[in-house]
């Protein structure tokens, strides 16, 4: 098994100025390095690599990543603290059972872990309803739906036609939740991300383009936010 080490290092002997950078240390012959939406500097490199020279030759492109992520997370009113829901954020206030007031911009909660099982349930009876909408239309048909907590992406669509939902969706607006599921309806139809592919979203939701650019934004946002951190650990 290759060496696996992960630990933040300080920038103060590179000059860069930066806060906040992880090291991974692997057996790996070139050094990588990512900006996490949360502004960490993250750098894969081999063990005894001087990061550095890495950081200093980088730290333009590093700032300018860095206030992109602050931008959008700035769009949504500096949101980490509050929960995000259908795109607008909300104030977490403990109460008797577990339910969404849009009207104070609340959700009410009575635990952790009871918070996470109703967003599954609001998010399934969602889903159930777009999906079963868009395959009638699409004249597709999928198999089960599957909500988890995804690391990297939104959703996907297996080859047996299982959805595989990310929890986080229902942060972002119902109309970006809309797309999701044509984006993966799609796939039983074509399998990969051809120009065909596209063509045959296009005809199911036109918008596309503009509903991607949305999602990489709220990403960043969900990415960047405490309390969907918190439901992802539980």
């Amino acid at each position: 098994m290759p060496s696996h080490h992960e630990s933040p290092e300080g920038t103060g002997k590179t000059g860069a100025g930066l806060a906040g950078v992880l090291v991974v240390r692997k057996d790996v012959r070139r050094v990588s390095i990512r900006v996490l939406p949360d502004g960490t500097v993250r750098i894969t490199a081999p063990p005894g690599f001087d990061i550095g020279p890495v950081i200093d030759r980088n730290k333009d492109w590093i700032g300018r990543q860095q206030a992109r992520f602050s931008a959008c997370a700035a769009e949504h009113g500096e949101s980490e603290h509050r929960m995000l829901l259908h795109g607008q954020p909300h104030h977490l206030v403990p109460g008797q059972d577990c339910l969404v007031d849009e009207k104070a911009g609340e959700v009410r909660y009575t635990s952790p872990g009871a918070l996470k099982k109703a967003l599954i349930s609001w998010l399934r009876e969602d889903l159930s309803g777009r999906i079963a909408r868009h395959a009638a239309r699409m004249d597709v048909a999928p198999g089960r739906l599957s909500i988890r907590m995804q690391r990297t992406r939104w959703a996907s669509c297996s080859s047996r036609g299982t959805i595989s939902a990310n929890l986080r969706l229902m942060a972002i607006p119902p109309e970006l939740r809309e797309y999701i599921v044509v984006h993966e309806l799609a796939h039983l139809i074509e399998p990969n991300h051809s120009a065909r592919y596209w063509r045959l979203v296009m005809t199911y939701y036109p918008g596309f383009a503009e509903a991607q650019q949305e999602l990489k934004k709220y990403w960043v946002v969900v990415e960047r936010s405490a309390i969907w951190k918190q439901i992802q650990d539980l």
